[in-house]
């Protein structure tokens, strides 16, 4: 858990941005990961990412359309 919330809010502690980063609030960036699986029990699942979450829109892709780092998530969003 504590590797989990030096990615989040640890790091936005740091950069004094706690306002806009780290959490998932109204008026914060909000970007979130789903993950197969606890993280808290089993860090591996944080490899199998379901969907990413930026600015409210829902990205999924497969591995190979799709950067590994979420920070770094380059897929289309899903047709509607």
């Amino acid at each position: 858990m504590q590797a989990l919330a030096a990615t989040t809010r640890v790091g936005a502690e740091a950069l004094q941005m706690t306002d806009a980063i780290g959490a998932i609030k109204p008026g914060a960036y909000g970007d979130i990961i789903a993950v197969a699986g606890d993280p808290t029990s089993n860090i591996a699942a944080m490899e199998k990412i379901a969907f990413v979450m930026k600015r409210g829109q829902v990205y999924r892709g497969a591995p190979e359309q799709c950067a590994v780092s979420a920070a770094a998530w380059a897929c289309e969003p899903p047709a509607r």
